[in-house]
């Protein structure tokens, strides 16, 4: 439906299309399709760099590309630290995490950042960390790990009616 919509270019406002694109980047982007995301993400933050959500789909996408640029990395994450946003704490730990993990292919530093941000995260800010925590762990077939972090953290994925959707 997103892709039928970006074919309206002409009769649709930019406002219209620009969120259009945007869900279809997340779209792709929980079916685990980075890079079919990637370029779209890309236009989008082109078009509005400082739009916090334009940052956050193209970091996510590009540090997961073949061979991230970390120049480029590090002006989304600078972008990111300019935007108002009152989760920007959780998004530049879970850039910080997925930088280590997908770049620097440090499991150890990933994970202890991301453990780190549940002890204060709630709501979105929590279901947002535990997306990257649970992908990470996925990648290196590493469930019950993510499973045990749960345990450790006092987070149950079946009773706490802010992330229920999440699974």
């Amino acid at each position: 439906y997103y892709e039928s919509a970006l074919s309206h270019t002409k009769e649709t406002k930019a406002s219209y299309l620009s969120k259009a694109e945007h869900e279809l980047v997340i779209a792709r982007m929980k079916l685990g399709k980075y890079d079919d995301a990637l370029d779209i993400a890309k236009k989008s933050y082109e078009k509005f760099p400082m739009n916090s959500f334009n940052i956050d789909a193209y970091y996510r996408c590009y540090v997961r590309s073949s061979h991230p640029d970390v120049k480029v990395l590090d002006m989304l994450y600078h972008n990111m630290e300019m935007s108002p946003i009152p989760y920007k704490k959780y998004a530049l730990g879970v850039f910080t995490a997925e930088r280590y993990f997908y770049v620097e292919n440090n499991l150890e530093a990933a994970l202890k950042r991301l453990e780190g941000l549940l002890a204060s995260a709630s709501g979105k800010d929590l279901k947002y960390v535990l997306t990257s925590l649970k992908e990470i762990c996925k990648n290196r077939d590493m469930i019950p790990t993510y499973d045990s972090i749960l345990k450790r953290n006092n987070i149950n994925m079946y009773n706490e009616a802010s992330i229920n959707d999440y699974e």
